[in-house]
């Protein structure tokens, strides 16, 4: 994917797997997404990379083989990639992925049967964090 995108006149950054899975604070729960003093530790703790995620023009993620379940790994790309839509108003894109989730594996209490990634995604990520309303469209 890396070598596509390059060859299409992108620059690339990567992070790898084993970065994401060591990111620190993460939210603990679904609500937290949304909390700024959440967002505020996390930004601290991961400056250089909420800088690079605020100057990127787009975030491209390969899920491959990642969001099963929601260990520390799948909660690090959900987390990035929610506050790289919601907060920097990045567009997200994760290729090559399927999210699976045994409901309450996770520690998470879903309010619906939907998995907690799709309701991130299908729930959250189309409103504006600053007032709650839908944007319409992911």
């Amino acid at each position: 994917m890396r070598s596509e995108l390059c060859s299409r006149g992108w620059r690339v950054r990567g992070l790898p797997v084993n970065d994401i899975a060591a990111l620190a604070p993460l939210p603990g729960s679904v609500e937290q997404f949304d909390d700024s003093q959440v967002f505020a530790a996390f930004k601290r703790g991961n400056a250089g990379l909420c800088e690079t995620l605020s100057a990127a023009d787009v975030v491209v993620i390969n899920g491959e083989g990642s969001l099963h379940d929601l260990p520390q790994l799948a909660l690090g790309i959900l987390y990035l990639a929610y506050i790289a839509k919601t907060r920097y108003g990045r567009p997200v894109h994760i290729v090559n992925h399927s999210v699976l989730s045994r409901v309450g594996s996770h520690g998470f209490k879903p309010r619906r049967r939907a998995t907690l990634p799709a309701r991130l995604f299908i729930r959250r990520c189309d409103r504006d964090p600053r007032t709650g309303k839908s944007r319409g469209h992911v």
